[in-house]
């Protein structure tokens, strides 16, 4: 499977759409998403991030995993 063909199943999820349009609600939203793991948390945010073109903050557990996290999204 190439990347377009897993943005795209990712682009198509309910659960990603339904949290951008959470996001682009007047009042702030939070968002946590357990158990994503690999660089799937990477993908879900960008996916989103595609979807509203807003800016996110991702908090993460320490620079480790925030490192890690932003390598996989670029």
């Amino acid at each position: 499977m190439n990347l377009q063909a897993l943005l795209r199943l990712y682009n198509e999820d309910i659960r990603l759409q339904q949290i951008a349009g959470g996001i682009v609600l007047p009042a702030p939203q939070r968002f946590h998403l357990p158990g994503l793991t690999g660089g799937a948390a990477a993908v879900a945010g960008a996916t989103v991030w595609n979807k509203t073109g807003l800016n996110h903050i991702f908090i993460l557990n320490d620079k480790e995993e925030a490192a890690y996290f932003h390598n996989d999204l670029e």
